[in-house]
Formats: structure tokens, C-alpha cells, sequence
């Protein structure tokens, strides 16, 4: 079996006795209409294809990828069984080219240029009213 976290492993135990109680009612193995499902989306949204790995053709850029299993909506009366691909890409060179995350400003940042904010808007003027005389 592939490496799956603790929280996995209890959303499996978790989804094998929701089965037994019969509140969870979908035919085949746990997780495995999910996957599918999971899977075949991507393929129709066209993430991705498959091709025939050609050593000669294909150079880098291969990525371990795996399924997280997840019960959703365990508070609720009706959980259901979620899966999504995820893919390995630390480890990739040509991610630096491409900015995924969201550009953010640390607290103390944000506090200090609002703490200079009114002395700079007040510079601003006193220059700007010394341009207009």
C-alpha cells in the first residue's frame, strides 16, 4: 500500500464501518467509485492524456503522484467518500518560472505601513501644496 497519513487511515477505518452500518451505500471497494470518478473528470476537463512513455522523447518532468481518500460530511447525516490526485512537484526545477501562490504581506508589515501612513499622506500634501505656489 502507498504512503498514506494518519488522517487517511482513519478516513478508511472510518469509511469500511460507515459501510458496514450501511450508510455509506456505494457499490465496490471503499473509495473506489471515487477514484474513478476523480479520474475520469480529469480526463474529460483534459488535465491530462495518456501517452506512451518514449525515454527518447520524454526527458524530466515525471512526478509521483497518489489518490487522497477522504469521508466528507461526517457531521452530517449523509458522508460520502471523496478522492482527489494529487502530484509531487517539490523537488521540480521548472516551478520556480511559474508563481502558484498568492502574493501576501506579513502582519507586522501591514502594521507598520499603516503606522507611517498618515505622516507619509501628510509629507505628500506639504510637497504637493509647494509645487502648486
Amino acid at each position: 500500500m502507498a504512503f498514506i497519513i494518519r488522517k487517511e487511515e482513519s478516513d478508511l477505518e472510518l469509511a469500511k464501518d460507515l459501510r458496514r452500518k450501511g450508510v455509506i451505500t456505494t457499490p465496490g471497494q471503499p473509495f473506489q467509485e471515487s477514484q474513478q470518478r476523480e479520474i475520469d473528470s480529469l480526463i474529460a476537463r483534459g488535465v491530462f492524456e495518456f501517452v506512451r512513455y518514449d525515454p527518447n522523447v520524454h526527458k524530466g518532468r515525471i512526478f509521483n503522484s497518489r489518490l487522497v481518500n477522504e469521508v466528507k460530511g461526517k457531521s452530517t447525516e449523509t458522508p460520502y467518500e471523496k478522492s482527489r490526485l494529487i502530484i509531487q512537484a517539490y523537488n521540480d526545477v521548472g516551478k520556480g518560472v511559474i508563481l502558484t501562490q498568492s502574493p501576501t504581506i506579513q502582519r507586522a508589515s501591514q502594521r507598520l505601513i499603516l503606522a507611517l501612513a498618515p505622516s507619509l499622506v501628510r509629507r505628500g500634501i506639504k510637497l504637493f501644496s509647494k509645487d502648486i505656489t
